[in-house]
This record gives C-alpha cells, sequence and structure tokens, in this order.
C-alpha cells in the first residue's frame, strides 16, 4: 500500500494548482475533500430513494467517488505538511487501542 499511496501522493502534488498561495491551496484541499464526500453521500441517496437508479446502489460509482475522496484527503496531507502514510498509521493504533 505504500507504494500505492505514495504514487498517489505523487500525482495529486503534480495535479495541484501550485499558482495560489499556500492559504489558498488549503482551502481548496479542503473544499476538494468536502465536495467529494459529499458526492459519496448523493451516490448512496439515490441508489435508495431514486426510482430512476432503481433503488440500487452503484458500487463502481460508489467506489470511484470514494476514491476522490481520498484524493482530497491526500490534498489535505500534503498542503497542511502530514504525511498520509502517518495518518494511516495513527488511525491504525487508535483503532487497535479501542477495538483491538
Amino acid at each position: 500500500m505504500a507504494d500505492i499511496l505514495g504514487d498517489v501522493k505523487a500525482i495529486v502534488e503534480r495535479t495541484w494548482n501550485d499558482l495560489i498561495s499556500k492559504e489558498g491551496r488549503q482551502h481548496h484541499a479542503i473544499y476538494t475533500l468536502i465536495t467529494e464526500a459529499a458526492e459519496v453521500a448523493d451516490v448512496i441517496k439515490k441508489g435508495k430513494y431514486s426510482p430512476r437508479h432503481n433503488y440500487a446502489l452503484d458500487r463502481s460509482h460508489l467506489t470511484e467517488e470514494i476514491g476522490d475522496v481520498l484524493y482530497g484527503i491526500v490534498a489535505v496531507c500534503i498542503e497542511f505538511d502530514i504525511d498520509p502514510e502517518d495518518a494511516v498509521t495513527m488511525l491504525h493504533e487508535k483503532l487497535t487501542r479501542r477495538y483491538g
């Protein structure tokens, strides 16, 4: 997973707008994360409540949107100088303490 995460981080860095201020990039990263999370909720909402979607969850679309949330998370990590692997490690440690 570390190799994939490193590759994703490099792609996010390459695609990120570095022509705006650090504060602007931080805000953009946060907004990206929020809007992508809302798109996850929308896919679930459509699957549950929309007759146009036959009340069925589109798992492929959900998976894609979850990936976009991960893009936002990596962008937030980059802009706040946090290694995404450190965040995953801290999550693992916390979950292990609580539920391990």
